[in-house]
């Protein structure tokens, strides 16, 4: 009953957040070549103007290219490596010319490959910098020369200038490759105690679910296929197009994890009516209500500071909410329609499915069949419609789940 995000999921998200934010700073970078040229013609500085209009023609649709990749592109880690190499092309052809001194936007590019915390990029990364500086210096040496800058040949240019650059860039190297791998561990290190500290957390949250089945097999059993349940109705509900902003593949595993703990509030109803053979008096059924309200009791009571403030209170609204109905006529508040929150119409869907196909000691199982035509009859009483139209989807995977062993 694990939910916490992994190292490698982080380093996912991470991905595609640098992506993003190197196209934002690519956006304003747009800003350059006009104050370049405004200061070509204040005539602060020479520059050829031809050169910053074949800079321009560059940067403009890269930085486009580069911000739709970054929303809509798949592979995200291509992202990366197609931004920094394009990025170093950028600043070795700004430093190609003999008119403009790029000494720092040589560690540019290695730096902003930092933020990605994944050492191979960086390494890579570093690699065809160090080989862009050593191109723009040779294209800067004949530029140097056709100037008759005092230097004795265009090679003695390149390798002297060559050489220093070189003696800096062990340190951009060194010091570009210190901050990846460091960040990149202690993020693992992290993450490595995280999941120690949630897989404690889920033994906990498991132990709860654990003390009901202990004194009734039958809802041990029905927590665990409830929970499979509501996984195989959320994800129909995105394929039919319902609530696609609200479940998200977080919210869902946040749904699944959180089911367990729906009739929590079992412990507290007494043995002779939860363990009873035969169908409850009206009396003892009254007496059995009280677990949705005793379930967010007992969530709220015991599992704060253990779990996450979302996840307690999905756990909550689902044990206080899953006996409501959409018509307004279930237990334990009379809460119809949308104001019953989502997770909880999902998790009552479940939780009747599950009783309507399990044996218990005074009934046998339904059949499936008979099952979703209870279902059909219940739309837009007892479930909202879009939820009975996934269950009816799901029909084959419910019968699986249900008649498995």
């Amino acid at each position: 009953m694990q939910h916490y995000i992994n190292d490698e999921e982080f380093f996912k998200k991470n991905l595609s957040h640098i992506n993003k934010l190197t196209g934002k700073i690519l956006a304003y970078a747009n800003i350059a070549p006009v104050l370049l040229a405004c200061g070509i013609f204040l005539k602060l500085y020479e520059m050829p103007l031809f050169w910053l209009v074949i800079f321009s023609a560059f940067l403009i649709p890269f930085t486009i290219v580069q911000n739709i990749l970054a929303r809509k592109c798949s592979n995200q880690k291509f992202v990366a490596y197609f931004t920094l190499f394009c990025l170093e092309i950028l600043v070795s052809f700004l430093g190609s010319n003999a008119r403009v001194n790029t000494y720092i936007s040589c560690a540019l590019v290695p730096f902003i490959s930092c933020l990605y915390f994944n050492p191979k990029l960086t390494l890579s990364v570093n690699i065809f910098s160090y080989i862009g500086l050593l191109v723009s210096l040779w294209f800067k040496s004949q530029s140097a020369y056709v100037l008759q800058q005092p230097v004795v040949s265009p090679m003695y240019y390149w390798i002297a200038y060559g050489v220093g650059f070189s003696v800096e860039y062990i340190f951009v190297f060194i010091i570009s490759r210190f901050i990846t791998k460091r960040c990149h561990d202690t993020l693992k290190e992290v993450y490595s105690s995280n999941r120690e500290i949630k897989n404690m957390q889920s033994k906990i949250i498991t132990s709860f679910a654990n003390l009901v089945e202990s004194r009734d097999s039958f809802t041990g059993e029905h927590i665990k296929r409830t929970a499979i349940y509501v996984e195989l109705i959320s994800r129909q509900l995105v394929k039919q197009g319902d609530y696609t902003n609200e479940l998200t593949e977080e919210n869902i595993q946040l749904y699944v994890n959180t089911a367990p703990l729906h009739d929590l509030g079992k412990i507290r109803v007494p043995d002779q009516i939860l363990c009873k053979p035969s169908r409850f008096t009206p009396e003892e059924f009254e007496k059995m209500k009280i677990h949705s309200e005793e379930g967010y009791n007992l969530i709220n009571e015991n599992l704060t500071g253990v779990e996450s403030d979302e996840f307690l209170e999905v756990a909550k609204v689902m044990a206080l909410y899953h006996h409501e109905k959409w018509n307004g006529t279930g237990y334990p508040n009379n809460v119809k329609g949308t104001d019953i929150p989502l997770c909880a119409r999902i998790m009552a869907a479940a939780d009747v499915l599950d009783a309507l196909l399990s044996k218990r000691q005074y009934k046998e199982a339904m059949s499936i069949d008979k099952a979703m035509d209870i279902f059909k009859e219940s739309s837009g009483s007892h479930f909202e419609p879009c939820i009975v139209e996934a269950v009816l989807a799901c029909k084959d995977s419910i019968e699986e789940v249900a008649y498995a062993g």
